[in-house]
């Protein structure tokens, strides 16, 4: 028998984030922008923590903030648009 969960698609990702903004406290907030570095760093919860601000750069061209997130397993920093959630 299959034991795997069901996916999460990127409306559970908005629909989770709408109703943490709703809440508007700073656990609410904090628990918002870990979903949201989630889903843009491709499932891979830790790797928010390297953010590198100082290289974001804000794209008007675009409308999404750009920021480098180091993997060591590739070895170079590779630039992860926002899809604006």
């Amino acid at each position: 028998m299959d034991q795997s969960c069901s996916p999460v698609t990127f409306e559970h990702v908005k629909e989770m984030s709408e109703a943490y903004a709703k809440v508007g406290t700073v656990e609410a907030i904090t628990r918002r922008l870990n979903i949201l570095f989630t889903w843009f760093i491709a499932g891979r919860a830790a790797e928010g923590a390297w953010t590198v601000w100082a290289g974001s750069t804000w794209s008007s061209r675009h409308g999404k903030l750009f920021v480098e997130v180091p993997q060591a397993k590739v070895c170079h920093p590779y630039l992860r648009a926002n899809s604006g959630a």
